[in-house]
């Protein structure tokens, strides 16, 4: 008989809770991924299930996943009244459900998010004559982010209302919005700044990096970000939604889009951008 390899990925999952079995199975079955073939991974979930009454390391995971699928039965199909009443049986027809589900882990396709508009105001810091720093932050932003942690690959795409800026001076709000001489944002001209970006360096499964292009004052620079923070939570408490959220940072000199006020009085010409981001997963 052939040899079973443990799959690495369910080494640390052998006492796991109900929540992370729901996480693995539950969610994935809701939400109907594109599901493939995964020899060794199925190879390690078939394992566990051979002899379904039977102990086995994987027993805690087990009965996480056909509890799951028993909440989600009806979206899959796994009725649990079609069910023959031997224990065997039934843990096998759950166990299909459950190798189905999880094959679909590690060939989920593209996840496309919403930006929460509410919830994502990029901020900028600018010098002051070098007295200090001023900050300022948009308001009103929309786009999308499309993540594939299995492949390590992504998008950001964010549209930044410039006419929303907030410095918490209503004099300042309107000089940056409308000035033309000198120019600064030019709203009336140039009423949207983009930045959109391709998602790189993932560790674990996220991302760490965006290359990506700002596009201010209508013109087009590129400009890599930093994400420091990026976190992804199933079933939000407040919403009971899919929301990924991120922190990412990177610098760029605003002469280089058309904007010099203060220049010649000494003003440093560098920018601190912060993106703060949260988006909804698309159902």
């Amino acid at each position: 008989m052939q040899e079973v390899v443990e799959d690495p990925r369910f080494k640390r999952h052998r006492t796991v809770p109900w929540e992370l079995g729901r996480l693995y199975c539950g969610s994935i079955v809701r939400h109907r991924p594109r599901i493939k073939s995964h020899p060794r991974l199925i190879a390690s979930l078939r394992a566990a299930v051979t002899s379904p009454c039977r102990r086995s390391p994987y027993t805690a995971h087990r009965r996480s996943c056909i509890r799951a699928l028993s909440v989600y039965n009806q979206t899959v199909g796994c009725n649990n009244s079609s069910l023959p009443a031997p224990c065997a049986s039934r843990m096998h027809y759950s166990a299909l459900c459950a190798l189905l589900a999880i094959s679909g882990l590690a060939s989920a396709s593209p996840v496309t998010y919403t930006i929460d508009p509410n919830h994502t105001h990029p901020e900028f810091e600018a010098d002051h004559l070098g007295v200090s720093i001023w900050r300022g932050l948009f308001k009103r932003t929309s786009g999308t982010i499309i993540l594939d942690s299995a492949a390590q690959t992504g998008s950001l795409d964010v549209a930044i209302d410039v006419a929303s800026v907030e410095f918490g001076n209503d004099k300042l709000n309107e000089e940056a919005v409308n000035s033309i001489a000198p120019p600064i944002f030019e709203a009336r001209k140039f009423p949207t700044a983009y930045y959109k970006g391709t998602l790189g360096g993932f560790v674990n499964g996220s991302p760490t990096t965006v290359a990506g292009f700002l596009t201010l004052h209508g013109i087009t620079r590129p400009l890599a970000l930093q994400i420091d923070s990026f976190k992804c939570v199933v079933d939000l408490p407040a919403t009971q939604k899919h929301v990924c959220g991120a922190d990412a940072v990177g610098t760029f000199n605003r002469a280089n889009f058309g904007i010099t006020v203060g220049q010649k009085y000494g003003f440093k010409m560098e920018v601190t951008l912060h993106i703060q981001v949260e988006a909804f997963r698309v159902e």
